[in-house]
Order: structure tokens, then sequence, then C-alpha cells
């Protein structure tokens, strides 16, 4: 789970640096690009939002997270910036921006979603921690890029090269993904009692063996705690062994 749980911290945060903070760009854009006002402002920030409210049902309909979700939330929420910033008609612009509230919210919570099923229960809370730490403290940082961006050249164009900088960023997590073969990985394996994260072709040689293989104790030596390594679950032929989906 290292490397995957980092390249997800990895993309949300790069992401959330140069994307998530276009909130401080919007006024401007509605007041001098738009023309809309105080009024259009609020329609647009209610567009974000109710890209975000569909998203969040979406993934829960799904009901199976996936790293093209994640990958692909990325792209939209770069590409739908780079709408954004190029828009000189509100009713573009209002798709632009529920577009863009979907994008965050597929990206976000399918990345949250993944990383937590696929941490050992007992590193889940420091795990998480950095991530969260990540995904909200890497935003401000980005704020004040966009900021520096959009007094000499404006706000559009500071949400435009923010959009453009977070679709590169989501299409290299893409090539990451697909050669990885992370594409439809989505679920964790579990064994013994203190929630050790494995992959399936480590469940599959458990379950198929009467003892444990060279994958299995290699598992079990890298994510278990001591108490884990000695406990008859964690070893045993699969006999406590249980996949989440």
């Amino acid at each position: 789970f290292p490397y995957t749980t980092l390249f997800r911290s990895l993309m949300v945060g790069l992401v959330s640096t140069f994307g998530i903070n276009f909130s401080v760009a919007i006024p401007p854009v509605a007041k001098n690009v738009l023309q809309v006002g105080a009024t259009g402002y609020g329609f647009l920030m209610a567009a974000t939002g109710v890209g975000s409210l569909t998203a969040a049902l979406t993934i829960a309909t799904l009901g199976k997270p996936s790293a093209r979700v994640l990958v692909g939330g990325g792209i939209m929420l770069g590409l739908l910036e780079v709408v954004f910033a190029l828009s000189r008609s509100f009713p573009l612009s209002l798709l632009a921006m529920f577009g863009v509230g979907f994008g965050v919210i597929s990206m976000s919570a399918t990345a949250n979603t993944l990383i937590q099923l696929n941490v050992p229960d007992h590193l889940r809370g420091r795990v998480m921690s950095v991530y969260t730490t990540v995904f909200a403290g890497s935003t401000p940082v980005g704020a004040l890029g966009t900021g520096a961006v959009a007094s000499p050249l404006g706000a559009a164009v500071a949400v435009g090269i923010a959009g453009l900088l977070s679709a590169l960023v989501a299409l290299a997590g893409a090539v990451y993904v697909f050669r990885t073969g992370l594409a439809d990985h989505s679920g964790e394996t579990e064994f013994g009692s203190g929630g050790v994260g494995v992959h399936g072709g480590v469940l599959a040689e458990i379950a198929n063996a009467g003892t444990p293989g060279p994958a299995a104790a290699m598992a079990v030596a890298l994510t278990a705690d001591s108490t884990d390594l000695l406990a008859p679950a964690a070893v045993g032929a699969g006999a406590g062994a249980r996949t989440r989906p």
C-alpha cells in the first residue's frame, strides 16, 4: 500500500495546490470579465455546489471507488477551469463551474475512500492525518500563487494556468495508473486481527495453499505489528482472511 497511498496523496496535494483554490479568483472574474456582479457570483458558486452534490451522489451510487474516478475527476477539474477562464458567456461559465465542483468531489472523495480502504487499521489514523494535511494545507499555498499571477495578468488567466497545471498533473497520474495496473484497483484484503492490508495475489496464495507462501510472509513482515506476527490467525491457512469490497 505505501506506493499507491503516496500516489493518491501526492496527486490530490498537487491538484489542490493548483486547482482547488479557484474560489479566490472567481469574484474578480464575475465582476470584471463576466460582468454579472454579486448575484452572478452567487450563481457560479451555487453551480459548484450542485456539481459537488451530484458527484457525491454519483460516487455513492457506484458503490465501488476506483483510480479511474480519481484521475478522471482531476482531469475534469483542470480542463473545466480552463474552459471557465476562456469563457465570456455566463451560461457556459455556469456549466463549467458545475463540472469543476463535480471534478473536485470525484477526485477528493475517491482518494479519501481508496486510502482508507488500503491502509492497515493500525496505521489509518496516521496516514489520514498526513493526507488531510496535504489536502487542506496545500490549497492556501496555491492561493498565494494564484494571487501573484492574477495581480499582473488578471484573474481569468490565473484560473486558466491553475486549471492547466491541474490537468497536467492528473494526466500524469492517469499514465501512472494505467501503466501500473491500478485503474480498477478498489479494495483491500485483510487477514488476522491486526487488519493487515495485502493485495489480491496474496489473498489467492493464502486461500489456495495450506501454509502461507513467500508473498504472504513478506506482506506480514512488511505491514504487521510484532503482535500480528505472533498471532496464529495472521499466518493461518486463510482462516481469518476476509475481503473488503
